[in-house]
């Protein structure tokens, strides 16, 4: 019973992990992540149906779940390197970017007139 308690809790909590992810101080690391899933994954398998003989089994069910949380959050932390792609900090742009930010807002706030003869 407490090894469904866990996993619904784990569950429950990689749901909502797009919402508290990014909060969280872990380096984002896609590859290691992704280790911790299969390899959870492959636990929870292998020993899923294994009679209670089987030595550190349902121990070892009962690990898997934390490591596939953990894996989740290493998948889905914004915190690290994410290749460029989403950052806010002004370390983060490019250094063409506020040029184009500059010549863009000009280019909004200048009047248009309508077409005519369309």
């Amino acid at each position: 019973m407490p090894t469904v308690a866990v996993g619904l809790a784990v569950v429950a909590a990689i749901s909502v992990s797009p919402l508290y992810a990014r909060r969280i101080r872990v380096r984002r690391s896609f590859g290691v992540g992704a280790c911790l899933v299969v390899l959870a994954a492959a636990v929870v398998c292998g020993f899923a149906d294994a009679p209670a003989s089987v030595p550190l089994g349902p121990e070892l069910v009962l690990a898997a779940f934390p490591m596939l949380l953990l894996g989740a959050l290493l998948i889905l932390s914004g915190n690290g390197d994410d290749g460029g792609h989403g950052g806010t900090g002004s370390g983060d742009e490019p250094p063409w970017w506020p040029e184009f930010e500059r010549e863009f807002r000009r280019y909004s706030r200048r009047r248009r007139h309508p077409v005519a003869g369309r």
